[in-house]
């Protein structure tokens, strides 16, 4: 019995996909008991790690939840992380993570194969290349198979043998990858109340947290732009990683434009963090984003550490 087996993981294959799926493996074992485990897999996009004590909580869930965690993955590597870790926060933030919109399933698609040949040239056999898979977010060969139709459809690849399902990205592809805004850069907007008794709070407490995890802070009256106020909006959100969405308000009502903008982010699959000052009752808690869990804060420092912790936990680089 090998260590893998030992361990319950079916020596050969993916221990986030399963059986079906080719992958080599080694163990060593870890101070305390523990076992780490460094794995090889063209159907999770590449190499990847894990400590034993958190496979049942990525190896057992469905195969939406695998998907997501394999684009968490594919993520990370495309960031320059060779062989990123499964963790707990790594599992966590899959749980939570939304699945990617179709349109960004195909960019991504898109986004595989011209890295996988020369311009021009026709790519590997995508029959039974779990790397598609991987980039994709698909689940399996159906849903690969419906994007693939698409990008030939809209004219961004095409077929160079529909036996071996070969693919070329046409110039069209190549256009329409270099003017997409779904690429994520190292930007955070920030969403809030613009008022005088909110700066030290922003200059204290919500930048200098951004800054700190590595982003550079966007907020729209800070900066200045030659369009029109609301497609600046629309552009700086979505080249961001995230959304800092504060909801404190005063008795005149709420911030209408906050609630905009957390949604837009929330449409387009950008993570949005929740804040709102801590008050008597929560009164100045709004109650449409409730469901969600808010950061609720006392003064600048109290923000900036919360806030803080909370990026290095949800944002995987």
């Amino acid at each position: 019995m090998t260590d893998l087996e030992y361990l319950g993981v079916t020596p050969g294959t993916c221990p986030i996909w399963g059986r079906k799926h080719q992958a080599d493996a080694q163990c060593s074992d870890l101070p305390g008991g523990d076992t780490f485990v460094e794995v090889e897999s063209a159907r999770a996009g590449g190499a990847y790690s894990f400590r034993f004590s958190v496979y049942d909580a990525f190896s057992q869930r469905d195969d939406a939840f695998k998907a997501r965690l394999t684009t968490l993955l594919v993520d990370q590597r495309d960031r320059g992380t060779q062989r990123p870790e499964i963790t707990d926060k790594t599992v966590e933030t899959a749980k939570h993570k939304h699945a990617l919109l179709v349109y960004e399933r195909a960019d991504r698609l898109l986004r595989f194969m011209a890295k996988s040949a020369p311009m021009g040239t026709s790519g590997p056999s995508l029959y039974g290349t779990t790397g598609a898979l991987a980039w994709s977010e698909s689940v399996g060969d159906d849903e690969l198979s419906m994007i693939l139709d698409y990008l030939k459809e809209t004219k961004r690849i095409e077929a160079v043998s529909s036996i071996y399902r070969q693919f070329k990205v046409r110039l069209e592809g190549y256009h329409h990858l270099e003017s997409a805004l779904t690429e994520r850069t190292n930007r955070a907007f920030v969403a809030m109340w613009f008022d005088s008794t909110m700066e030290v709070v922003y200059d204290e407490g919500i930048a200098p947290a951004i800054s700190e995890a590595g982003y550079a802070p966007v907020r729209i009256d800070r900066e200045h732009f030659p369009d029109k106020i609301h497609d600046a909006i629309i552009a700086e959100i979505r080249r961001s990683a995230f959304v800092v969405a504060d909801f404190t308000h005063d008795s005149k009502g709420q911030r209408g434009n906050v609630y905009y903008e957390a949604g837009f982010a929330h449409g387009l699959n950008i993570p949005v963090i929740f804040l709102c000052r801590q008050a008597e009752g929560n009164e100045n808690l709004a109650f449409d984003t409730g469901q969600y869990t808010h950061i609720l804060w006392t003064d600048a420092a109290d923000l900036k550490r919360q806030l803080l912790d909370k990026i290095r936990a949800l944002i995987v680089r």
